[in-house]
């Protein structure tokens, strides 16, 4: 890392403790990376992590086209603009068409071969089928172009972080002082603001999913063992 653009020397801070050191980097394979232009520690006002952000600017060896970059880019499902009726409906139709191991369910055999790849077969179906009901009726985005959880109060918070940092960084980033303490109390607020934003939404697209998944079974008709509804037989949907 090169320290000199901004006299940062370290990557990982704890104020409370007061540990400061450099361990972060970049990996890159030399197929990849020619000679490496300069590396910079980036502090940022906004940048709730106790790491600092990193940047290296360099010239590939191999072209890289936008259309495997974009291969590489793994895109979140927009649940709050879905259009859950279609969604519901032709996923209730689609389940209904597997057919549901009942035998590999009440299996008492240890590492039964027979019925492990059933079940990977009606894991392998369901997430399928959740999948495609998903690209054709729910939107999608990039990870950091949408924050559908934001709110203008964590706007203003984020914004005082940034002006405390610049005033901050412009008398020479003391440790100690009533600028430094308003700087950690502004960064303290506006981290517990994001990280219980960010949780009850996913908290409430979950349900909502689990919800959606639960009815379809139900009305497929095929959710039950022995007269008795099983509602925690799903596996983990990825």
């Amino acid at each position: 890392m090169d320290p000199t653009l901004n006299g940062i020397d370290y990557t990982y801070h704890n104020d409370n403790l007061g540990n400061f050191s450099l361990i972060d980097y970049f990996v890159c394979s030399p197929k990849l990376v020619g000679s490496s232009i300069h590396n910079q520690i980036l502090n940022h006002g906004d940048n709730i992590s106790d790491h600092l952000a990193i940047m290296c600017n360099f010239k590939p060896n191999e072209t890289v086209s936008a259309s495997k970059m974009n291969e590489c880019v793994l895109s979140k499902l927009l649940w709050d603009k879905a259009n859950l009726g279609f969604y519901q409906a032709v996923l209730c139709d689609a389940l209904a068409s597997i057919s549901f191991p009942l035998d590999a369910l009440l299996c008492k055999q240890v590492g039964c071969q027979r019925h492990s790849v059933e079940l990977e077969l009606y894991y392998t179906d369901m997430v399928g089928y959740l999948n495609t009901a998903a690209k054709q009726y729910v939107p999608s985005s990039k990870p950091g172009l949408q924050k559908f959880w934001w709110t203008p109060e964590l706007g203003e918070l984020k914004q005082q972080c940034i002006d405390v940092c610049i005033l901050w960084t412009s008398i020479g980033r003391p440790r100690s002082g009533s600028i430094n303490a308003e700087r950690l109390k502004c960064k303290y607020r506006y981290k517990r603001a994001v990280q219980y934003a960010m949780l009850e939404n996913d908290s409430s697209m979950t349900n909502c999913m689990i919800t959606c998944v639960k009815r379809t079974r139900l009305a497929s008709g095929k959710l039950g063992v022995n007269g008795f509804v099983l509602t925690s037989c799903y596996p983990p949907i990825h």
